[in-house]
């Protein structure tokens, strides 16, 4: 989908971020010392990159690739992105950071920023709710802040879930918001001080609420959400630009795809319904 996100190039190092404690801040993308991260989004608040324009779920997501998804990739596994952002065609899907899997990105139509795929990665054009490709295809697929903007989103994540091999694994992460899932449009009327900008940014389709995990039950899916860095210091949130607690939410056919990505135990256990606490970490520090 194409949405407001980076608008500069930058190289991924992979250089360890700045300490905690540490007088400056780091960024993971271009691994340049930041003295300040700067505000973005609706609200605005602190963690835009001010070099590379990283946000901070743009960072977490290259580190939760790094250092978690693709070690457990191999030649011949295959990568799918729906809907990639320009940082994703510079950083992500275009880059050789799920190497050496294949990468496939697909969209409603070729944007300017899919050009620049190349070697990397291949362009598709396709809707997210009609995948042409045959069952069982990939290994991983990411959807990241997508679906808020397809309408036929039920459809998106039936065919996710046809896509996606029994070992594989979904990141079909989104912002979810309190009360039930409705429609932008529905949720503008409810709050006309929201402008463009806001449904820009989370979504022109559809605002999710707490329900959204049936959703994605009923495609076929067994969603866990996982904090990506578990019992790390507040020092290391701050030194990284990223907020206070970093979650993600993944989805798989069978609880083969938890352990083979997460470990042994991962995908055993319920996710915790909202209002009754922190969801267990089953995800070991990246």
């Amino acid at each position: 989908m194409d949405r407001p996100d980076v608008p500069a190039r930058s190289r991924i190092t992979g250089a360890p971020a700045a300490p905690a404690g540490h007088s400056g801040m780091a960024c993971w993308i271009c691994s340049r010392s930041v003295a300040r991260f700067e505000p973005y989004g609706v609200p605005p608040r602190p963690g835009r990159c001010p070099h590379c324009g990283a946000k901070p779920r743009s960072r977490a997501l290259v580190r939760l690739v790094r250092d978690r998804i693709r070690p457990r990739l191999a030649a011949g596994d295959r990568v799918l992105e729906i809907g990639p952002s320009r940082f994703s065609a510079d950083h992500v899907i275009g880059s050789r950071l799920f190497a050496p899997a294949r990468c496939v990105a697909v969209d409603v139509r070729r944007r300017h920023h899919h050009r620049r795929l190349g070697a990397g990665g291949r362009f598709v054009a396709a809707s997210a709710a009609m995948l042409a490709f045959a069952d069982a295809s990939f290994d991983f697929i990411l959807c990241n802040n997508t679906l808020p903007y397809i309408r036929e989103d039920r459809r998106a994540l039936a065919e996710i879930a046809r896509c996606l091999r029994c070992d594989g694994l979904a990141m079909i992460d989104t912002h979810r918001h309190p009360g039930t899932t409705r429609t932008a449009h529905a949720h503008r009327r409810e709050h006309p001080g929201l402008g463009g900008d806001w449904f820009a940014a989370n979504g022109d389709a559809w605002v999710y609420g707490e329900d959204f995990l049936d959703r994605v039950r009923d495609a076929g899916l067994e969603p866990v959400e996982k904090e990506l860095f578990p019992g790390a210091p507040a020092e290391f949130f701050i030194a990284n630009g990223l907020k206070p607690r970093v979650r993600a939410l993944f989805g798989s056919r069978h609880r083969s795809g938890f352990r083979r990505f997460f470990g042994p135990g991962a995908g055993e256990r319920p996710r915790v319904p909202p209002g009754s606490g922190p969801p267990p970490n089953l995800l070991p520090p990246v």
